[in-house]
């Protein structure tokens, strides 16, 4: 409004009043002429250009002689920043409650799955340790920018780096970027953590001359849903009895795990060579 645009009046302030806003707001003006003559009360107003705002109004009534008011002294404060930043905030405590239960439940079946496959109680703190950190590192990734999405090639370089193979030679990366939501993230880190930690112990990491290629692309021979086509291929491992002989936490969480919990199809075999390890994840909102 511009000054002496609009004449105050009852009339006037009543006119702006949101019509789902309209009779709880005049109720409680009413309620103040009979009680004791102030009212305090949020609502909404519809501007001339179909804005609306939240009001905080608040207001106090003068009286004659005869308890009969004569004047209404007041002030509408504009509370609809304040509104937003409070539902923004109330979003924010949800989803940060929903990640760290879900976050929560991976770490107890983490550490449940770590102690079922026994060994040395140092070798199960080890375990426990590494997989705990995989999981930090994604987690810490995600929480730099809140409701953003992780790059595939990204969190393969962070779990190399962490392992100590961030330049190295022997490891071809190949593939277009590919955004990952943070649960996605978390899980798929998972998965490259014991892809790595198996190779360090018995694959391509543990031989000089052996390599591994890890090449991924956006496949669209599922339907209209583009699917994430994950390989993890070693090259050169020496045909030895250093493979491991029992399905193990990683080998589990990547073969029961991720179909479980990502809805993903996947593969891991051991042979002459190197391990091998083929993904098919859903991509839901990536573009094609």
């Amino acid at each position: 409004y511009t000054i002496g645009a609009v004449e105050p009046s009852y009339g006037a302030w009543a006119d702006r009043l949101h019509p789902e806003d309209r009779v709880r707001t005049e109720a409680v003006v009413r309620s103040a002429l009979t009680g004791d003559g102030t009212y305090r009360h949020e609502y909404r107003i519809v501007r001339p250009d179909g804005t609306i705002l939240r009001i905080l109004g608040h207001g106090s009534l003068s009286y004659d002689r005869a308890r009969r008011p004569i004047r209404l002294i007041g002030a509408m404060i504009d509370v609809t920043e304040r509104h937003h930043a409070a539902a923004s905030r109330s979003m924010l405590i949800g989803e940060l409650q929903h990640r760290v239960r879900n976050l929560l439940a991976v770490v107890r079946s983490i550490f449940a799955r770590t102690v079922e496959a026994g060994g040395p109680i140092e070798d199960i703190a080890l375990h426990f340790k590494g997989r705990l950190d995989a999981l930090a590192r994604t987690h810490v990734i995600a929480t730099r920018n809140p409701g953003a999405t992780l790059d595939l090639e990204n969190l393969l370089r962070e779990e190399l780096l962490a392992a100590g193979f961030g330049s190295d030679p022997r490891v071809l990366l190949d593939g277009p970027d590919v955004a990952l939501d943070s649960r996605s993230a978390e899980i798929i880190g998972l998965a490259l953590h014991e892809l790595i930690t198996n190779a360090i112990k018995y694959g391509a990491f543990k031989f000089p001359a052996a390599r591994i290629e890890i090449r991924w692309s956006i496949n669209l021979r599922y339907g209209s849903e583009p699917h994430l086509l994950f390989k993890w291929m070693e090259q050169g491992v020496p045909m030895v009895g250093v493979l491991p002989g029992h399905q193990g936490f990683g080998s589990e969480f990547i073969r029961e795990g991720l179909p479980y919990r990502l809805g993903a199809e996947t593969e891991l075999v051991f042979t002459g060579g190197g391990a091998r390890c083929t993904i098919s994840l859903p991509l839901p909102g990536n573009p094609a």
